[in-house]
């Protein structure tokens, strides 16, 4: 088999992923504003700003997990094997390595090149300072 290796990493495109999450997810955004207005009536609540910490990181992983099983279930129909690599950054969705054929991996190319050229995903979209539309 002519194969090549092909790799996708996917960002979240915001400038403040926090911010953004807060933004897109109501029991997010009630949890920090509540702690918030506490803090103003009185002392530190560090163990709530830990656990508000762990929401908001479980849900980001939540959806890191959901959009890279979306992804992988695309390219199961193109990729010989896929193999997840750990993520970098705190904005990064996730890192796949892929086996492809020669044929797929020109297609595969392709996409590239109009991803770059042209972006795909929003295309026309302007997105507000905290990620929404």
């Amino acid at each position: 088999m002519d194969a090549w290796k092909w790799g996708a990493r996917v960002s979240w495109d915001v400038a403040n992923i926090y911010k953004y999450y807060v933004a897109s997810n109501a029991v997010l955004r009630e949890a920090r504003d509540e702690i918030w207005d506490r803090n103003a009536n009185n002392g530190d609540h560090r163990d709530e700003k830990i656990r508000l910490g762990n929401l908001y990181q479980s849900l980001r992983t939540a959806d890191r997990i959901e959009f890279t099983e979306k992804v992988k279930e695309v390219l199961f129909d193109y990729c010989e094997d896929i193999v997840e690599t750990p993520v970098k950054r705190e904005k990064d969705v996730m890192n796949l390595a892929c086996l492809v054929e020669r044929k797929e991996a020109l297609l595969l190319d392709r996409l590239d090149a109009l991803d770059e050229k042209d972006d795909l995903i929003g295309e026309d979209d302007e997105d507000d300072e905290d990620g929404t539309k």
